[in-house]
């Protein structure tokens, strides 16, 4: 006989209006994620995932253009992503679903497949990579929909393996096609999921948030790579209830290897390289008009000498004074300085009457 939230189930696939994403039981992640913002969190029926609760496009996600399902999917894993809480009574875990979702994602978006719903419309993930992510895919989908705790980490080596045999190639690819790059940070926490095996109320340490594109200037934020095949270890320290929140980032950083966001030119960069454009101009200009200033006051004399009467005049007109006998003293050239250079040259003569 089916269960009460198998039915729910059923019938939300024929009438779905309402968007929700799988979480566990009393999660301080259930108004994030739950059907109703006032249902009941302790019910396990009041959420679920379905292939029209998932989208395929980053700009979905984030953005002026993002939908309502992509938001709310966001937010959802967001939380779930670092969250510790485990329901008391049936066992479910807010990393199990963290991961279920990022599975029913991937399969959905790369594979068109969801349970027994395939999708009539290629997604750009599947044309571009599905060649490319098709070895993981029996891994991905073998018992994806029973909901089993202890099939948490079932996908790891399922299939003899093959998901940590093709998930790089699978991640490369799709972090180089535009418009899916965070489906790639999907499957790099998948495989971070394998190397790491968190216990039960334990979380991953991604040191990254899933919904991180390349070029994002947060330190905190960093784009999720294809994960070393090595084994490795790598502890993580349970996040008390209280303090998760749907945008709450992790305080380590991951042991793993990432991959650096192509580089280019900031906005800060920019803004500080035309701020300093703009005040060696400034200052250029600055420097000019001051010489110009000083130029100016350099051609002005300074006469110190007190004269009855004073007058620059020409050789000639001294000549003639001379001969209508005029008594002439002439003062010889003399530069005036100031500590700056010498001033022009003027000629002084004083005109006494014979």
């Amino acid at each position: 006989m089916l269960s009460f939230k198998s039915i729910l189930f059923v019938l939300s696939a024929i009438f779905h209006t309402i968007y929700a994403v799988e979480v566990a039981p009393n999660s301080p992640c259930s108004q994030s994620c739950i059907d109703f913002p006032n249902g009941n969190i302790s019910d396990t029926a009041a959420s679920h995932t379905t292939e029209k609760d998932v989208v395929c496009n980053d700009w979905e996600y984030t953005g002026e253009n993002s939908t309502t399902v992509g938001q709310k999917f966001k937010a959802c894993n967001n939380c779930e992503q670092y969250s510790p809480a485990i329901d008391s009574s049936g066992g479910e875990n807010d990393l199990y679903w963290f991961l279920f979702n990022l599975k029913s994602t991937v399969v959905w978006c790369v594979f068109g497949v969801y349970g027994s719903t395939t999708s009539s419309q290629p997604t750009r993930a599947y044309n571009a990579c599905n060649s490319a992510c098709q070895p993981i895919a029996p891994a991905l989908l073998d018992k994806l929909q029973v909901t089993n705790q202890d099939l948490q980490y079932n996908y790891c080596n399922a299939s003899n393996n093959a998901f940590n045999s093709g998930v790089d190639a699978c991640a490369k690819c799709l972090s180089t096609v535009s418009n899916v790059q965070m489906i790639g940070n999907f499957i790099s926490a998948l495989k971070t999921a394998c190397v790491q095996r968190p216990a039960l109320g334990k979380t991953l340490s991604l040191g990254a948030n899933i919904f991180s594109l390349p070029g994002t200037s947060t330190s905190s934020t960093t784009i999720l790579s294809s994960v070393s095949t090595s084994v490795a270890t790598s502890v993580s320290t349970s996040i008390p209830s209280s303090t998760v929140t749907p945008e709450t980032t992790p305080s380590s950083a991951s042991t793993l290897p990432l991959i650096s966001p192509p580089e280019r030119i900031q906005t800060g960069t920019i803004a500080g390289i035309v701020t300093g454009a703009v005040s060696g101009i400034i200052l250029v200009t600055l420097v000019v008009v001051l010489c110009c200033r000083r130029r100016k006051s350099n051609e002005e004399p300074i006469r110190d000498y007190d004269e009855v009467s004073e007058k620059t005049v020409s050789i000639q007109e001294m000549i003639g004074d001379y001969e209508q006998g005029k008594q002439v003293t002439a003062v010889m050239p003399k530069y005036e300085l100031d500590g700056r250079g010498p001033y022009r040259q003027t000629v002084l003569v004083r005109h006494e009457l014979s």
